[in-house]
């Protein structure tokens, strides 16, 4: 089945400027002369209603299986504990997708990126996900968002708060 582009209710991502701020995404600058390693990880936070997500933590897998300035993969083992502790001591908070970061380029997802989250949607192996967001820091302060609902995908919109 193919992953297929879609319009719903506008859904908007809450970001404390704190949380950027403290993973250096604001330092991240076009420079042609110095290819910066991307990184990844994944997104922590509550779903308010259909239209709000907050993301009260970000968590950065520090030792990706591959990692060179135009890809990264992440491997789960390596910050699912530090998720599992989240959860017990925040109570009200749940994984809510990935994140990593494009210092080079593109502006935008990958087919690779698409199709990776599109595979955790309604997959017992990732948990029986219904949905699931998809978050890319880029250069310059930019931050390009995506909602994945079963085959379906939407661009959203990033707030810094």
């Amino acid at each position: 089945m193919l992953l297929k582009f879609f319009t719903k209710k506008k859904i908007i991502i809450e970001l404390p400027i704190s949380i950027y701020q403290s993973f250096g995404f604001s330092k991240i600058k076009t420079n042609s002369y110095s290819l910066k390693n991307e990184r990844c990880g994944i997104v922590v936070g509550t779903r308010i209603d259909y239209e709000k997500i907050n993301i009260t933590h970000l968590i950065e897998d520090k030792t990706p299986l591959l990692q060179n300035p135009f890809q990264v993969l992440r491997v789960t083992s390596h910050i699912y504990p530090e998720l599992i502790r989240l959860i017990e001591n925040n109570g009200n908070i749940d994984y809510l997708g990935e994140w990593h970061t494009h210092p080079n380029g593109p502006i935008c997802a990958s087919w690779i990126d698409h199709s990776t989250m599109k595979e955790m949607v309604n997959n017992l192996e990732f948990g029986d996900l219904k949905w699931v967001i998809l978050m890319i820091f880029l250069p310059d302060q930019k931050i390009v968002s995506y909602y994945y609902e079963n085959n379906n995908y939407s661009k959203i919109e990033c707030n810094l708060i």
